[in-house]
């Protein structure tokens, strides 16, 4: 149990293997392996989900972290390789599709690069088509640059520079999820 800051900084560590890692190299390619001969879910290795789906439709953005669930209480972690950062969901709202974690990292995820790139967040949408599996399908605004930085959820993305230093905090529009009904 931690705060978001916590636990996106743990994920980072974890999957990254900045600060000397959590794990060894060969533990984390076990964790990320989802072909296991004659398993019965390919979006799963050891402790680790495959998590493309909650923020690319096409899972064309790689993605792994854990999903996690128990009364009143529903989380996601999810570190982005390619990007180098962590994102770390926190509810206090229990649904039975587990679709809320999902839902906010498709929108955090993109509003960061967004923000990255001194662009707009896009619109996107959340679909929950089975328990926890959804699709994020996102349209970009107009390319407009920003005029100034949206605001800012403290420490719950943890960017880092290739050589393992965490840089501060991309600042991102902090939205509120209300809960709905996913069918």
């Amino acid at each position: 149990l931690g705060s978001v800051a916590d636990v996106a900084h743990y994920t980072r560590v974890l999957y990254s293997g900045a600060e000397g890692g959590v794990v060894s190299n060969a533990s984390r390619k076990l964790m990320t392996n989802w072909s296991v001969p004659g398993a019965r879910f390919t979006f799963y290795g050891m402790g680790t989900f495959n998590l493309g789906w909650s923020v690319a439709e096409d899972e064309s953005i790689t993605a792994v972290g854990h999903v996690g669930d128990t009364y009143g209480y529903q989380s996601q972690t999810t570190f982005f390789p390619a990007e180098g950062f962590a994102l770390a969901v926190a509810t206090n709202v229990e649904t039975n599709s587990q679709a809320q974690p999902g839902e906010f990292t498709c929108l955090a995820y993109h509003a960061v690069q967004a923000a990255i790139h001194g662009l707009p967040p896009p619109t996107c949408t959340f679909v929950v088509p089975r328990r926890f599996i959804g699709t994020c399908s996102c349209t970009p605004q107009a390319s407009a640059s920003l005029s100034s930085p949206p605001a800012v959820l403290p420490a719950a993305v943890l960017p880092h520079t290739p050589d393992g230093l965490t840089t501060p905090p991309v600042n991102l529009t902090v939205y509120r999820i209300t809960p709905r009904n996913y069918t």
